[in-house]
């Protein structure tokens, strides 16, 4: 029989996904909460009372062809890129950006300008 994971487990899942391995991202435990925030990756004010919305999420065709490039620079993969969009009070606007490329799922922050978002 299969369970669902728990949302304990989820948040285990995410401090194991997110701890280090992405620069400038940040994630702080969220006692009062039982989970995980996210911070700006910019300025990290977030921790001073400025808040972080998801604003929306984004797959963009990679086409094989680095199509998805114009999109998210950083990321420099070749196949489809599924982002999740932020904003925080800060005024910082960014993407966590998940890209394939020949075998390989990368991801990283995206800073993203006004017309992106």
């Amino acid at each position: 029989m299969t369970t669902e994971p728990s949302h304990t487990d989820a948040t285990h899942l995410v401090r194991a996904m997110f701890t280090s391995s992405i620069s400038n991202l940040t994630i702080v435990d969220d006692e009062m909460n039982d989970g995980c925030q996210v911070v700006c990756p910019f300025c990290h004010r977030s921790m001073d009372g400025y808040y972080v919305q998801i604003d929306n999420t984004r797959w963009t065709p990679g086409n094989d062809n680095y199509d998805a490039a114009d999109e998210y620079p950083n990321l420099g993969v070749r196949g489809d890129v599924t982002a999740i969009h932020f904003s925080a009070e800060c005024g910082h606007h960014w993407a966590l950006a998940f890209g394939f490329h020949k075998g390989w799922t990368f991801v990283r922050v995206v800073r993203l300008t006004e017309e992106k978002v």
